[in-house]
């Protein structure tokens, strides 16, 4: 009883729910009202709902289309749409809704043969999509005779279409006078339309503004359009509106994460933001699809410039910087990054030729200007004076212009100096400009002046160091002693005024009393550096001796401990280092116990000492840990690569190069001591791959025309290897002198070229064996015997046991008549090798002549018994022999 009364309640449960339960039509409707709401993802729910109750819905039908054009799945819609038309037409009914619709569809996925087929004559809407495509194809004719058909429509489609007829038939300035206002009566696809129509015509007008807020109309009914976006942000890029845009990249770059373009975009806004870590990753993202770009390059730099990354920054600006016009901003920031890695090779007549000069120019200019001053390039350093003075120059600029235009003797150079101090007496740079200025213009007096005022402004110390010098510049050392010892009383530790009254008492000849204020203060904490300046005075006034006396007496404060630092010990290795005392300077440097010293000038000194007493593995050990130190820093690594070339582990070598070029700023130098190993290495297949990745600055000179050389004789263009020649004077290396000798050679033009450059080679060269060798058989082989037994004899002496050089020089002996050196050197290359049937002949030859046939006989026969092969000429010869 009790089970069936459950199974009555469920089964009334049911009865109620399908009585309850709406119709197709109802979920239908619903749907439309949802969709109207904007309320998608509920109105697909009731559209599923009603085609489930009944497949033949057309409303349904119709809503889902919309919601598939909505998303841009144009497939997904048109099938929708077409599924309704069929329906609708089965049941008699108007199709022009629907068909509005498929056009609508068509038109936006640019299906131009769905949209043409349909009849759009008397219907607005779709006349006008048809309108649109005609225009484009330019068959005005059939889009005035289609907008004719819909001429008196009140439509907004109407209006639009008129625009477009008009500017095809007269001219687009026409088309837009007719362009109507955009009114609340406009449903949202005539709004897009309205929109993408009015931001076209704002773009022709060049009002980039007005097209923004069109296409923000747009973007607003259609945010899944996705090229609109797309473009919409790309204006608001160029129009500075960042805050606007980064909504919808954002959007985007969700969507599309690796796009090219919109990564670009987020970049730009994110550098603009100062978001750097995210622009330095958009553009990364950017460049993937084409390394080359410009922008996403200089977003790159700028962001890494500004993240404290130079080396990235400068990476990425040399990819495009020779792109850029003269006046680009990112032209300075390159100029600035080149010269602070002292990379300065074009860097004048690129600062030369920027434009648009600003007052932040006149200190680049005065900057580099110094720079390449202190590399020795005076005319360019004078060039950028002259261009940086016609630029505004203000506060400290205006001091190191002056500097800059002493250094190179302009007459303006007080000028600016003394502006520059009076303008700002407060500035360091300006006061310690214009005093380093009067010293080195040896206008003393007026640096003992400038010292004065400094004294009656309070900088007692710093006047009176300026006055001391100026007194001792002027050859007054008792009153510049008095003046340094002024300093003194007043900062009884002033490391430079103690040092200036080392230098006086040198000067004045009081040799002992300097000895003795040396003693006195050297022995103080963190005064060993006082014997550098010591020593500098001692060598200015006194003779070699007098330095090896200072020497020897800093060496006595230190081993008797009354000098305690590791900074003792390497300044007493670094003089006797550089006096040339080196088994001196390496003990001191082994009473240095600790290994984990900082100091890049103790690593250079151990790693030095330790190459030239050939303790190979200990100076490896001291570059390696000099380039833990100095990482980005070339030489401690040429230092590794040179030990490893000269133990022959070339492997090695190039690995340890290549695991460093990446940490440096000009990886050129690099680049060509990589080609050198690959070089001795004999490595022709990788060396010819090397080339091609070389900049063409490289290729051009003379070295990179060798390399080129080399490839084209390796495939068989031999008279190229008139390119190897001219680099064998700088870098004398046998294997190219090997690969020019051969395609001379193998050119008949150029034959006569071999033995000029073995001549000039051996003369330079006077230790390279294989150049004599090869010099002795171009000799031989035309027959100068004379001339070739030099080369031979030079070889025998260099490489004492090589047989096949004794033979030759035997066989050149025996052919200038010499028997007995003949005899002698034939011998000695059968006793190195007596299978060698070649050198026996010669050896037999020399007996002949000697008169001796029987021994060449039995030489030659015992030769023979023993199964060792021998050629023609060695039978003729034992014929000859028997003959004799």
């Amino acid at each position: 009883m009790k089970k069936t009364v459950i199974a009555l309640v469920v089964g009334a449960t049911f009865v109620l729910s399908g009585c309850n339960e709406p119709t197709a039509q109802e979920s239908a409707t619903k749907g439309q009202n949802l969709l109207a709401e904007n309320n998608a993802r509920a109105a697909g729910i009731e559209f599923k709902a009603a085609l489930q109750r009944d497949p033949t819905n057309v409303d349904a039908r119709v809503g889902l289309g919309k919601l598939a054009l909505m998303d841009r799945d144009f497939s997904g819609a048109m099938v929708e749409f077409q599924r309704a038309k069929e329906q609708q037409e089965l049941l008699g009914r108007d199709a022009q809704m629907i068909n509005e619709l498929i056009a609508r569809t068509a038109h936006r996925s640019e299906d131009v043969v769905s949209l043409m087929a349909l009849d759009g004559h008397g219907n607005p809407e779709i006349a006008y999509y048809q309108i649109v495509r005609l225009t484009t194809e330019g068959k005005t004719q059939d889009a005035r005779e289609l907008f004719d058909s819909i001429e008196n429509y009140s439509s907004a489609y109407t209006a639009l279409a008129n625009v477009l007829v008009v500017a095809s038939e007269s001219s687009p300035e026409e088309g837009m006078r007719l362009m109507p206002d955009v009114n609340d009566g406009y449903n949202d696809a005539q709004k897009s339309e309205y929109a993408l129509l009015a931001s076209g015509i704002a773009l022709r007008n060049k009002d980039a503004g007005k097209a923004a807020e069109h296409l923000k109309t747009y973007h607003e009914i259609n945010p899944r359009d996705y090229e609109r976006a797309l473009q919409l942000s790309h204006i608001l890029v160029k129009e500075k509106q960042y805050d606007e845009a980064q909504p919808i990249v954002s959007t985007l770059k969700s969507v599309f994460p690796t796009h090219g373009m919109i990564s670009e975009l987020d970049a730009i806004i994110a550098y603009e933001q100062k978001d750097f870590d995210r622009a330095i990753s958009s553009a990364t993202t950017a460049l993937v699809s084409d390394p080359n770009q410009t922008i996403p390059r200089l977003i790159l730099a700028y962001s890494a410039g500004s993240n404290g990354d130079p080396k990235t920054s400068l990476e990425n600006l040399e990819f495009v910087i020779d792109e850029l016009p003269a006046e680009h901003p990112a032209q300075r920031l390159y100029i600035k990054l080149k010269a602070e890695t002292g990379e300065l090779d074009g860097m004048a007549d690129r600062a030369l030729n920027l434009k648009g000069e600003t007052t932040a120019d006149s200190e680049l200019l005065t900057n580099l200007g110094l720079e390449l001053l202190m590399k020795g390039d005076v005319d360019s350093a004078k060039k950028l004076a002259e261009k940086a003075k016609n630029i505004q120059v203000t506060g400290d600029t205006r001091s190191s212009l002056g500097l800059l235009q002493l250094s190179i003797g302009d007459d303006e150079a007080f000028n600016n100096l003394e502006k520059a101090f009076t303008n700002n007496p407060e500035s360091k740079i300006a006061a310690d400009n214009l005093a380093t200025a009067y010293l080195a213009s040896e206008r003393y007096e007026d640096a003992f002046l400038l010292g004065n005022k400094w004294v009656t402004e309070g900088k007692k110390v710093e006047g009176n160091m300026l006055k001391a010098v100026s007194k001792a510049r002027m050859d007054q050392g008792e009153e510049a002693k008095a003046l340094f010892n002024q300093v003194l009383t007043d900062a009884p530790s002033h490391f430079m005024a103690r040092a200036g009254v080392l230098e006086v008492e040198v000067q004045l000849g009081n040799y002992e009393k300097a000895e003795e204020r040396f003693e006195e203060w050297v022995t103080e904490e963190g005064m060993a550096g006082l014997f550098r300046h010591y020593l500098s005075a001692i060598k200015a006034e006194r003779d070699i001796d007098g330095v090896k006396s200072a020497l020897s007496h800093f060496d006595n404060l230190v081993s008797t401990g009354k000098v305690k630092s590791e900074q003792a010990y390497l300044l007493s290795a670094q003089v006797h280092y550089l006096i040339g005392e080196i088994k001196e300077s390496k003990a001191l440097l082994d009473k240095i116990s600790r290994e984990d010293i900082p100091n890049p000038d103790y690593w250079l000194l151990k790693s030095s000492v330790n190459e030239q007493v050939k303790e190979y593995n200990t100076a490896l050990d001291a570059y390696k840990a000099w380039q833990e130190i100095e990482p980005n820093l070339p030489l401690p690594v040429i230092g590794q690569v040179r030990i490893l070339a000269k133990q022959n582990q070339l492997d090695d070598a190039i690995t340890v190069l290549d695991a460093a070029m990446p940490n440096f700023n000009n990886q050129i130098p690099g680049r060509i001591m990589r080609m050198q190993l690959l070089i001795e290495k004999g490595d022709w297949a990788q060396l010819a791959s090397d080339y091609t990745r070389l900049p063409v600055e490289v290729k051009s000179s003379t070295f990179g025309k060798a390399i080129a050389g080399v490839i084209a004789v390796r495939k068989g263009d031999f008279a190229a290897s008139e390119d190897i020649v001219p680099v064998l004077k700088d870098y004398p290396n046998a294997k190219l002198l090997r690969w020019a000798v051969a395609g001379l050679t193998k050119t008949p033009r150029l034959r006569g070229k071999v033995v000029p450059l073995l001549e000039s080679y051996t003369e330079n060269n006077p230790n390279a064996a294989g150049a004599w060798f090869m010099l002795g058989n171009e000799y031989a082989g035309t027959e100068q015997f004379k001339r070739a037994i030099g080369p031979y004899e030079r070889v025998a002496e260099l490489i004492p046991d090589n047989a096949m050089v004794l033979n030759n020089l035997a066989y050149s002996q025996l052919q200038t008549g010499d028997i007995s050196s003949a005899i002698k050197n034939a011998k000695k290359a059968v006793d190195k090798m007596p299978e060698e049937g070649s050198f026996l002949e010669t050896l037999a030859s020399a007996l002949i002549e000697d008169g001796r046939p029987g021994e060449a006989v039995a030489l030659m026969e015992e030769f023979i018994g023993k199964g060792l092969k021998a050629n023609d000429v060695f039978m003729t010869t034992l014929e000859r022999a028997r003959s004799s």
